[in-house]
C-alpha cells in the first residue's frame, strides 16, 4: 500500500503498531504515518472502562514507539482499526474523542 505513494497508511486493530512500523521501515517507507489500530468492537460494545483502557493503551503505545525514534520521529494518528459500526452508540464514540483529547493534557510518560 504505501508503494502508491500515500502519507499515511490505516492498520486494524489485529496488527501491533510496532509491526506495522517495523513493516514500513523495512519497506523503505519509513516517512509513512500511521493511522488506526482500536477494535470498532470495543468501541461499539464496550463497557466504558475498557473503551478508555484501550485508547490510554494504544495512545501510550504510539508515544512510547515515537520517543524511541528520535529526531525521525513520525507521526500518528489515533483512529480506529476499521471504521465506526452503525450500531456504535453515540457516548462511546464521545468517550474515545475526550479519551484521546484529554490524553494530551496529561503527563505521557510510557
Amino acid at each position: 500500500m504505501a508503494q502508491t505513494g500515500v502519507d499515511v497508511v490505516s492498520i486494524d486493530h489485529t496488527i501491533p503498531l510496532h509491526e506495522a512500523r517495523q513493516r514500513l521501515d523495512e519497506a523503505g517507507f519509513g516517512h509513512v504515518t500511521l493511522q488506526g489500530n482500536m477494535s470498532p468492537s470495543t468501541l461499539r460494545d464496550g463497557p466504558e472502562g475498557q473503551i478508555v483502557e484501550q485508547t490510554t493503551c494504544l495512545m501510550k503505545s504510539a508515544i512510547k514507539e515515537l520517543r524511541e525514534m528520535g529526531p525521525s520521529c513520525r507521526r500518528y494518528i489515533m483512529n480506529l482499526g476499521h471504521g465506526i459500526d452503525k450500531d456504535t452508540p453515540e457516548s462511546h464514540a464521545a468517550l474515545f474523542v475526550k479519551t484521546v483529547r484529554a490524553f494530551g493534557l496529561r503527563d505521557n510518560s510510557p
